[in-house]
């Protein structure tokens, strides 16, 4: 009984290590749209572009002054809608609701 009990977790420790070895291979590349109510103002456009920008794992940032909202495509395995959402409180920039995933 003892032996199959270390068998299983010795089955399931090299699934673990695994999993995390492989991990770059399931980063996945995300597009979320988000509301920002300021983003028809030029000022708050141009912070909400730059300060992304600058967050590890943003890969580019389109706004809609019409829509006042941005469209934001990142690496999910190095931020989330969170990171990027406080990141923008810390700038000043309110963000409503969740993050609509375009992906």
């Amino acid at each position: 009984m003892g032996r199959k009990i270390i068998i299983s977790a010795a089955i399931l420790i090299s699934f673990v290590f695994a999993a995390g070895t492989f991990q770059g291979v399931f980063a996945a590349e995300r597009t979320m749209k988000i509301k920002i109510p300021q983003c028809a103002c030029d000022s708050t456009d141009s912070t909400v572009r730059s300060s992304l920008l600058r967050l590890n794992g943003v890969k580019s940032v389109e706004n809609h002054p019409a829509g006042q909202s941005a469209t934001v495509v990142f690496d999910d395995t190095k931020t989330n809608f969170d990171q990027i959402r406080d990141y923008l409180r810390q700038q000043g920039v309110t963000v409503l609701g969740k993050a609509e995933y375009l992906n």
